[in-house]
Order: structure tokens, then sequence, then C-alpha cells
């Protein structure tokens, strides 16, 4: 029987409803049911808060070290890399050194078969751990550019120490190609099958339409004020129609709800435009909506809107979106609009004004991820982890 070690050990909770605690949650769901043996390893101690729950068959390993304090050794060494970039981030290798302390006695006498990492952190855990003939996979969850991109030498360099890099979209191959030297394989995420009953009914004589988005409020990488900009730009054409936003403000942007909600009042939107914050049923919210607008500068898959499309809503997004403009086919199962407010609101504007429109692009939504479903994809990882263990025994 197979044993895989999943990581998260990243200085980030997964308790926040996103993407990478779905796909983390329901791999160890997966590989159990396949018979796998699976320890999960995070750095969130109370994982009751988690979105969804992991089989009681998935042995936990539950860190303490995510806000370690760092000796004092440490942080000068952590200011000097700062100014000078002489290895990989000191804070990350000493949280590393922590981690694998605790990881390596509750794995002893265990046959690990395979290392699947989910974040660089995760990457410089599996190095230190140090065990032969384990294959190691490395998951990249964004685009390329944002993640490869922005590591230095020493990074990169521990990163090509691993068996494979796992890739989101097919054209992320190549572009991962510029960085890393290791073997990379297209695998995308999941989207769950949506029955019939739950699809999108277009109802054109509603007395009120919705606009909704799901993901981190980020500013960066989500994006979430053009949405406002871009609607109060149709609002006063369109009085009928509302703007509902889910999700959590990111860990490194904690002013960013307090700015959007500035900038809704500043529009005078306050009972247009809903700030909602997380939402456990988010398909449920999905299901009342109208059209799903997805405002990221880039993604890595593009989850919520993978889902969103799913159930048969219209989407609009941007055309220059890694991982965005993979899973939207513009004018067929949504929009892809030049960047800046403007185009986005016109973009916005076609599918709003015309419910024959968001009626065909529904149909063709719901055809547009039946590639994604789980049966297709925990296969290709399945197979990928056969092969591997095949070629090291």
């Amino acid at each position: 029987m197979s044993t895989i070690l999943l990581l998260y050990t990243a200085n980030t909770s997964l308790v926040n409803g996103g993407g990478t605690e779905h796909v983390f949650v329901n791999m160890a769901n997966e590989f159990v049911k396949r018979g796998y043996i699976v320890y999960a390893v995070v750095n969130d101690m109370d994982v009751s808060s988690f979105f969804l729950s992991f089989d009681s068959r998935v042995h936990l390993i539950k860190l303490r070290v995510r806000n370690a304090a760092l000796p004092l050794a440490i942080k000068f060494k952590r200011e000097i890399n700062r100014i000078i970039p002489y290895c990989d981030s000191p804070k990350e290798k000493y949280i590393t050194s922590l981690a694998v302390n605790i990881i390596k006695p509750l794995l002893a006498g265990q046959n690990i078969t395979g290392i699947i990492c989910y974040e660089h952190e995760d990457v410089l855990v599996a190095n230190t751990l140090n065990l032969p003939h384990v294959p190691v996979i490395a998951m990249i969850h964004n685009a390329i550019e944002p993640k490869l991109g922005n590591m230095n030498a020493w990074a990169l360099k521990e990163e090509n120490k691993v068996t494979v890099h796992q890739v989101l979209m097919p054209d992320f191959v190549e572009k991962a190609k510029q960085y890393v030297t290791t073997r990379i394989v297209y695998i995308p995420n999941t989207i769950n099958r949506v029955e019939e009953s739950q699809w999108k009914k277009i109802n054109d004589t509603a007395k009120t339409h919705c606009i909704v988005t799901v993901g981190r409020l980020n500013p960066v990488q989500k994006q979430t004020h053009i949405l406002i900009e871009a609607f109060h730009i149709l609002a006063d054409t369109y009085p009928d129609w509302n703007v509902y936003i889910y999700g959590k403000e990111a860990e490194n942007h904690t002013e960013y709800t307090r700015n959007l909600q500035q900038l809704i009042e500043k529009y005078q939107l306050q009972e247009r435009v809903f700030l909602c914050g997380l939402e456990k049923d988010v398909m449920a919210k999905l299901q009342k909506a109208d059209i799903f607008a997805f405002p990221s500068a880039y993604e890595g898959f593009g989850l919520a809107l993978a889902e969103a499309l799913s159930i048969g809503l219209p989407a609009v997004g941007y055309a220059s979106a890694d991982g965005v403009n993979k899973l939207l086919d513009n004018g067929k199962n949504g929009i892809l609009c030049e960047n800046g407010v403007l185009p986005f609101a016109k973009g916005l504007e076609t599918v709003m004004e015309s419910p024959a429109l968001r009626e065909k692009m529904g149909e063709e939504a719901r055809k547009s991820v039946k590639k994604y479903s789980p049966d297709i994809v925990w296969n290709q990882w399945d197979q990928l982890l056969r092969q591997l263990q095949e070629h090291t025994l």
C-alpha cells in the first residue's frame, strides 16, 4: 500500500475557504478513498475551522511553528539577506528546521512512497527531510511568473531538487521551463459535477439581478476594487442590478476591506454593493446570481470561476489574466475584455443587457468545464504517482 505525504507548512493559514484549502482537503480525502495511506501536514492547529472536513482515515500532523518566535541570529541574517541576498529566506529555512524536527519522528517506520508540496516552504521541508528515492511533486498553485518569477537563484535551486512540477494550465508548461529544469506535468484542479437541478435558470422577469464575485479580497491579484469601480459606471443605467462580493481579506492586505467599503460609500452604493465575507455554501449564492465577475490580474486556475461556469453562469474577466483566459472563451461562455475599469464595465454591460445571451453563454459554460470532473483529474494524479513509484523501485 502506498503512503503519501502531503505538505502545507507555509506561513499562511488554510482557514480561509480559499482554493488551496479545497484542493488540499479534497486531495487527502480522495487518496485515502483510493487506498493510499495519507499523512497531511498543516500549520493550522484548529482544523475544525476548515470549510471542508478531512476523512477520518487521513493522518493529520498539526504543526505549531507558523508563528514561531525567531532567534536574534535568524532576524539578523534575514535583514542581511534583504540587503544582499545570499541564500533562500533565512526565516523560511529556520521554520523548515522546526517543521522537520516535528515531522520526522512521526514518520518513523513509515515507507513514504511520494511527497506532494503545496508551496515553496514545503519544497524546503521535503528537501530537508532528505528521503532517498522518494519522488517529490511540487504543485504550482498560481500563474508561473508571479510564483517562480519572483524567486531568487537560491530558491530556484531548491525547486530544481524536486522530481516533478505540476502546473494548472497547459500553457504553463512552457512558461515554467523558463525557471526550472525538472519534469513538468499539466494536471488541472477538479470541479465537482453539478446536477441539472442545480443549474442556473434564467429569469428575465425577476425584479432584481445579481452580479457575484468570490475570492480573497486582494488589491494586487484579485483586484476586487475594479468590480466596484466598473459597477459605479453602470449603476444608474441598471437600477435593478446589485453586486455581492464574497471572500475574506488577504492576510497581507489588512486595510483592503476598509478601502473597499470607503469606495462603496464614495459612490453611494451602500444599498447596491455588499461585502459579504466568507460564505460556506458558495454554490447556493452562485445559483442566485446572473453574472460572475472575475477581475483578477492572474490566477493559477481560477477555481471560483470554474465553479461558477459549472452551474451555468456567464462570466466576465480579463483577456490578459493567466488562469482566466483559458477558462473563458470570449463570446461563448463569457466575456474577455481588455485591461482597465471601463472595458470591464462594458464587458459586464454586454451580458447584463441580454437575458438571451446569458442563457446561451450559461449553456456553453456548463459544457466548458466537464473536462475538469473529479474522476478525470484524480485519475491523472493516480497515474502520475504510480508512474513515479514504479520508476523509483
